[in-house]
Parts: structure tokens; sequence; C-alpha cells
């Protein structure tokens, strides 16, 4: 779901007249408020044992166990292992005390409605959730900034038909040059933050059916910014 396409917003403009006749130099900017349609969670699960061996098992068996429970209950869950770390702790003296084992993944979700079941879930199963946040997928954001140009390009013409209405000339123009990296002051296309309401799931200690957490997707705003030299024909 997309919010309505905000009104350009113009910028100064300036009007150069030389030998080569009238050159217009402007920036323009659109917005649009994007739903946040992509999730991440991260995880992790760690056990300590005097064995590495039996620590390395607990932890080998149990995330294997979840990882297949993801793959049958949330097939367009994408997983993506990050770590795998085996260390041994010490005492102050020195003294070699457990090792520990951890592996952490973090799962990508199209669907961040799914994240508080999924992450109920894995609360359930011991794992321990670090973090949880929704974001504007690359795909969707340049899909946005497709139609944003247009209503940019848009606010240009019109500006352009002013200038020249307001100096009697015909509203013949050549574009001579268009940058949209916003190294000329206009600014960058990016999506901007504007909302987002969650909160950060809490490790469960018992073995009981643990709630869903609070997670809403926010929203952002994504931007698209370009300036424009115009030179009247």
């Amino acid at each position: 779901m997309v919010g309505a396409v905000q009104a350009p917003l113009a910028f100064a403009q300036n009007v150069n007249v030389n030998q080569n006749g009238t050159l217009v130099e402007m920036c323009a900017m659109a917005q649009q408020e994007v739903e946040q349609d992509r999730a991440n969670v991260q995880v992790s699960y760690k056990f300590e044992n005097r064995d590495k061996r039996i620590a390395a098992d607990e932890v080998n068996k149990t995330m294997t166990a979840v990882i297949q429970r993801i793959k049958t209950s949330f097939p367009e869950v994408k997983i993506d292992n990050q770590n795998y770390n085996t260390y041994q702790q010490h005492t102050s003296k020195g003294q070699a005390k457990e090792w520990t084992v951890e592996q952490t993944f973090t799962l990508e979700s199209k669907n961040p409605k799914e994240v508080p079941s999924l992450v109920s879930m894995l609360q359930e199963a011991g794992i321990t959730i670090n973090g949880m946040n929704s974001f504007v997928a690359p795909e969707t954001a340049q899909r946005m900034q497709e139609k944003l140009y247009n209503e940019a390009f848009k606010d240009v013409q019109l500006r352009l038909s002013a200038i020249s209405s307001g100096m009697g000339r015909s509203n013949a123009w050549q574009i001579v040059h268009i940058d949209t990296t916003g190294q000329r002051g206009c600014g960058a296309g990016r999506p901007m933050p504007m909302m987002a309401v969650y909160r950060k799931a809490m490790m469960d200690e018992s073995p009981l059916a643990v709630a869903a957490p609070s997670f809403e997707a926010g929203k952002e705003a994504v931007q698209l910014s370009l300036w424009v030299a115009a030179k009247m024909k």
C-alpha cells in the first residue's frame, strides 16, 4: 500500500542570460510515503559445556531443527547464516572454564505481518531474538522513484512555462543537463524513515508458549531530487 504522491517541492531557480540565450537552472523534488514491506529478525543460539563436543552438538541439533521448522511454517522467509563461533571462557586467573558454541543468523521476510508469529515460534524453541526491523525493499523504492520522476518533470515543465510566459517568449526549451546525484545541492533520492513501531522481543526462559511480540511495519518517504539546466530556444 502506498500513499498519495506529494506535490513536488520547488527550490530556488537561477536565470542567466548571455550571448547563447536564456539558461535556467533549477531543482525539483517529489516525495511519496511507502509502507515498509520487508522485515529482518536477528537471532542467535548458544550453549555452554565443559566438553565442546557436547556444546557443539546441542547448538547444531537445535539450529537444524529450528531452520527446518522455519522452512516448513514460513517457506518465504530467507535464511542468511551470519556467524558460528566456538570459544573457551577463562577465570580472572586464566584457568579454563566452559566452552561456548554460538550460531547467529538473519531472517528476512517479505511479509512483516508474519514476523510476530515467527518470533514467537523461535522463542518457544529457546532461540534468542537480538533485534527486529522493517524497511522498504529496494525494488519497491525503485518503482516509486520511477513514478516520482514524472512528478518532478511536471514541476520543471510548469516552472519553465511560467518563466517563458513572464518574459513574453514562446514556451520552447531545450534540456541541456540533468543531475540526479544530489551533488548540486538538490539532495539525492533515497528512502527516509518516517515511522516505525515495534518492540524488541525478549527471550522467555520458560518452556511454556510465548506470546507474539508487538511488531508493526512503519512507513518511509521515498524521495527523488533532480537538478535541471534548460536553455530557451
